[in-house]
């Protein structure tokens, strides 16, 4: 895990002890753990525009040095990367190992929601 993300999640922690429902704020920083132990990160609403959500999250797991695959259905690749269409395209990666970060408009949001529903039986994890 790299520093980043040990600092952050140990930031939520402190963050969260000092506050009340701490059995919530608990399981919320397992889940943030959890989401950030994965081997692989797909970012589905990657975008190649630099203004939005889609490509910040994506520039950021390639920043800190994670596998990461784009998903966008308009798009062939990303940043060098090559895009997927959708979840169910990502090639060759257990999907236990995966965690999915969803960055989508509300009007595709459903869909997208509904294949990552079951996604979540053999995902490892998901930001939604």
């Amino acid at each position: 895990m790299s520093r980043d993300i040990t600092a952050f999640i140990a930031y939520v922690i402190l963050y969260l002890k000092f506050h009340s429902n701490m059995a919530i704020h608990a399981e919320t920083a397992k889940l943030i753990k959890n989401f950030f132990s994965s081997s692989h990160y797909v970012v589905v609403g990657a975008s190649s525009i630099p203004s939005k959500y889609g490509n910040k999250v994506l520039k950021w797991y390639i920043n800190n040095n994670y596998s990461v695959t784009p998903v966008n259905p308009n798009e062939d690749e990303i940043d060098g990367l090559k895009c997927v269409p959708n979840l169910s395209s990502i090639p060759n990666i257990d999907p236990k190992n995966i965690s999915v970060s969803v960055i989508t408009p509300p009007k595709v949001s459903k869909k997208i929601l509904e294949e990552a529903a079951e996604w979540r039986t053999l995902c490892s994890s998901q930001w939604v």
